[in-house]
């Protein structure tokens, strides 16, 4: 079966897996086109410091994006309610294989069908943790250089990744201040 590009994306949620250093600031920059963007994490305390962090510099990062305007972040600890109706899955989970192999088998049993599932990792190409993904056609590397400072973004194949999903990132992400 084909992977079919997500549609209605600026209507559509995006979820970051992970509200770490990196996770906070990933969805900071997601959070400043004014949508919705859903935090997963655990850790209450975590998530929290996520939620602080995007309410402290979303405003001064929305002003500096193209048509930006301050969205919100929920926060929540239930994966299947950060990835309702969602159209892009980031996962910035610490940087363990196994982790990143479970987290991305539930990522795609549970996330919308045609959600993109994206992994923020520096240490690991998509390809070596996609053993339990049935539709490795939509998995990538997004790799971020700690935004907002720095707003350029590697894409990477896992090998299979459709490459309509290139093409499409190319596009969509430069509306949230990211640049591939």
């Amino acid at each position: 079966m084909a992977f079919t590009l997500p549609t209605s994306v600026q209507d559509r949620p995006v979820a970051v897996i992970g509200a770490g250093t990196l996770g906070r600031r990933i969805a900071l920059m997601f959070a400043a086109r004014g949508g919705l963007v859903r935090v997963y994490d655990k850790s209450e305390a975590a998530g929290e410091a996520a939620r602080e962090y995007v309410g402290q510099h979303i405003a001064e990062v929305a002003g500096r994006v193209d048509g930006g305007a301050p969205g919100r972040v929920a926060v929540t600890d239930d994966l299947a309610k950060a990835l309702a109706g969602v159209w892009l899955v980031v996962e910035a989970v610490p940087e363990r294989l196994d982790l990143k192999r479970e987290i991305f088998g539930q990522l795609d049993r549970e996330a919308p069908a045609d959600a993109i599932l994206a992994s923020n990792s520096s240490s690991y190409a998509s390809r070596e943790f996609i053993d339990q993904v049935a539709h490795p056609e939509r998995v990538l590397n997004i790799h971020f250089y700690m935004p907002p400072a720095q707003n350029a973004v590697d894409l990477m194949s896992d090998g299979r990744t459709d490459p309509k999903i290139m093409e499409f990132l190319k596009a969509e992400l430069p509306r949230y201040g990211v640049f591939p």
